[in-house]
This record gives structure tokens, C-alpha cells and sequence, in this order.
């Protein structure tokens, strides 16, 4: 199942699934994976990748 929101998504970088599917473990074990507050204790449900940069190319 697909959501509209990710269909719709050239690049696929909008994913859903259970924590248990691979495309999602891998995800959340990139050392790129963080949630936003944390440290606070909220226990967000969202988890997001920083955004890859190339340093080859000028800012």
C-alpha cells in the first residue's frame, strides 16, 4: 500500500511502513536519521534523514 502523498512524490523521499520493514530499518539505522525533540523525551513518531549535500558542486 502507498500512500497519495508518497505516490505523488518524484524523488520517493516521503516513505511509510512498520519499523520492522526493511525499507524503513534501513532507513532509521543511516547515521543520517534523527527526530525532531528528542531529548526531551516527547517520543515523536516522525523521523527524518538529513538532507545529502555534494561537495563538489558550489552552494
Amino acid at each position: 500500500m502507498v500512500t497519495a502523498c508518497a505516490a505523488a512524490c518524484p524523488t520517493q523521499a516521503i516513505r511509510f511502513g512498520t519499523l520492522d520493514s526493511p525499507d524503513i530499518a534501513g532507513a532509521r539505522k543511516d547515521p543520517r536519521h534523527y527526530r525532531l525533540l528528542e531529548e526531551l523525551g516527547t517520543e515523536p513518531r516522525t523521523s527524518y534523514l538529513a538532507r545529502r549535500r555534494n561537495r563538489d558542486t558550489p552552494a
